[in-house]
């Protein structure tokens, strides 16, 4: 064969590759994604150090603008939610669903859809933060925080086993649209 024969062949595949990817496929999303303003939550509890101080909801600003916002970030720390290995304690996410629904049915013409978000590296739990061995500190603005291994295989796997669990549990949950 010759070479320009070859870049034409080869030109033509890239060309229907690219043509196949940007077709639309009438494949649906899992879940709509949240359109419009979305709350995003308070997140200086991440400032904290040792990455103990826990996140908490405030529905002041939803609560001043009613029906104004589409979705709202819900900020929670894995130490939260992992106390223990293997132990998922979901009582503050099921508290803060709850709160949403109530705001939905009061304003059913703008509902609120959620988006979590899921705090490691400081907000790590303490047994996480020493998994493939001790803590180390890095500095985020001068300040000091210590965190896990991040890298290590042992410390991966055990925020997967974690984002599994949590997954069978909330993946039928119609108000965690987002991730």
């Amino acid at each position: 064969m010759n070479l320009p024969f070859l870049r034409l062949l080869g030109l033509l595949f890239l060309v229907s590759t690219f043509k196949a990817a940007a077709e639309p496929t009438n494949q649906k999303p899992l879940k709509e994604p949240i359109l419009g303003l979305i709350a995003m939550g308070n997140i200086t509890f991440h400032k904290d150090a040792d990455g103990q101080g826990n996140p908490t909801e405030d529905f002041t600003l939803l609560s001043q603008f009613p029906e104004v916002f589409s979705g709202m970030v819900v900020n929670i720390a894995w130490s939260q939610m992992e106390p223990k290995p293997g132990e998922l304690d979901v009582s503050v996410l099921d508290k803060i669903l709850a709160d949403i629904r109530n705001y939905n049915q009061k304003y059913p013409n703008s509902p609120l859809g959620v988006r979590l978000r899921i705090w490691q590296g400081n907000n790590a739990p303490a047994w996480a933060k020493r998994l493939g061995g001790e803590p180390i500190t890095v500095y985020h603005k001068d300040q000091p925080i210590l965190v896990g291994r991040f890298w290590d295989t042992e410390y991966r796997q055990a925020w997967r086993e974690f984002l599994n669990r949590l997954a069978e549990q909330y993946d039928k949950e119609p108000l965690i649209r987002e991730i």
